[in-house]
């Protein structure tokens, strides 16, 4: 392995702004296809729902970034994503789920913020829709 071998390959805060643009276009191509999962999305103008779910993508990418930030911790390793290790992988998903649902459930449920439509899969027990 040759000093240089590494030298092209991205630095930690590429790897964040990278991995922070993919991770956007992915959840908000995600929330548009969920849109109809929520109570009052179809009724919004167009400009509205875009909005709503333009708001939402950022919130998912803070979560990306949190669950990002747990499994780097793990591996210690900002780009552990290339080899990811068990416990990365699990520590990226476990953050991810716990503060999705979390987030969901308050939202729904205590704060009233948005509502489910009745073709959204209900996660039984703890009340937060599959889809989110």
């Amino acid at each position: 392995m040759g000093r240089n071998e590494y030298s092209n390959a991205p630095g930690a805060l590429e790897t964040l702004l990278m991995f922070s643009l993919l991770t956007f276009v992915f959840h908000f191509s995600w929330e548009i296809l969920q849109a109809p999962l929520f109570a009052r999305m179809p009724t919004m103008s167009h400009w509205q729902a875009t909005l709503v779910c333009l708001k939402a993508t950022f919130g998912d990418v803070g979560i990306a970034l949190a669950g990002f930030a747990a499994a780097a911790l793990w591996d210690q390793n900002s780009r552990w994503f290339i080899a990811p290790s068990a416990g990365a992988l699990i520590a990226y998903l476990t953050t991810g789920l716990l503060i999705t649902i979390a987030f969901e459930w308050h939202t729904v449920h205590w704060a009233n913020r948005w509502a489910y439509s009745d073709v959204m899969p209900i996660v039984p027990v703890i009340r937060v829709g599959l889809a989110p």
